[in-house]
């Protein structure tokens, strides 16, 4: 009888804690094998066929550890640094608190644990794209939803789940529902200053950054900027 082989472990790492299920693909798997990984026995090994095995993982030590199926006639078949034990993942905090409908922005997570191949999520919606730049930084492309407070989620490959509830909002492109002023129409002279209230439909948030924001008003058949000041 041939030794056997692990080909694969799904999934490919777990909690500190253990308790996760694993299966493990190969080939000359026979009843009655066991399965251990950095040297720690699962619990409740069952040989699903000869080629697939289901366990328990262990309690274990962080960091990569071998995973090894032994026969009952003592042969074994090995998978080095098959199986990583991580603490999970955590979100802290997210570099923008809000964001279109349609999606589409660049969205920095902040954290702990982030692992290659995590994935991001806007309220259990996959981010279009997610790149993990370290441990601790991961940014994402949200995806486009409906207008709502959503919470923020990082997925390892463990399949261990970080998240920070209510992190990100969706808001709808505020219209503008009223212009009006104190000054009375034609009741302003040449070189007057006149003040503008712009009302919107929800609240609007004011980005300094880039210039003074302004709006045009027609006076007089011709278009006149007025820059915003305050509100």
């Amino acid at each position: 009888v041939a030794a056997p082989t692990i080909t694969s472990i799904s999934p490919v790492g777990g909690p500190l804690a253990g308790g996760q299920t694993i299966t493990v693909t190969g080939t000359g798997f026979i009843a009655g094998a066991t399965v251990t990984i950095g040297g720690n026995t699962c619990s409740s090994s069952t040989v699903v066929s000869a080629t697939s095995m289901t366990c328990t993982a262990p309690s274990l030590s962080g960091g990569a550890h071998s995973v090894v199926v032994t026969n009952t006639d003592t042969q074994t078949g090995t998978l080095t640094n098959g199986y990583t034990a991580a603490a999970a993942p955590t979100v802290t905090g997210v570099g923008s608190a809000t964001g279109p409908l349609a999606g589409g922005q660049a969205l920095t997570i902040n954290g702990t644990g982030f692992a290659a191949g995590a994935v991001a999520k806007i309220g259990g919606t996959n981010c279009t794209t997610t790149t993990v730049n370290s441990a601790t930084d991961v940014t994402c492309t949200t995806p486009a939803l409906a207008a709502a407070t959503y919470s923020v989620s990082v997925t390892n490959l463990d399949t261990q789940v970080g998240t920070l509830a209510s992190a990100y909002q969706v808001l709808a492109a505020p219209t503008v529902t009223g212009v009006t002023s104190i000054t009375s129409n034609a009741a302003y002279g040449l070189g007057a200053t006149i003040d503008v209230t712009v009302s919107f439909s929800s609240a609007v948030i004011v980005n300094t950054a880039g210039g003074t924001p302004y709006i045009k008003l027609a006076t007089g058949g011709a278009g006149t900027n007025v820059s915003y000041s305050s509100g």
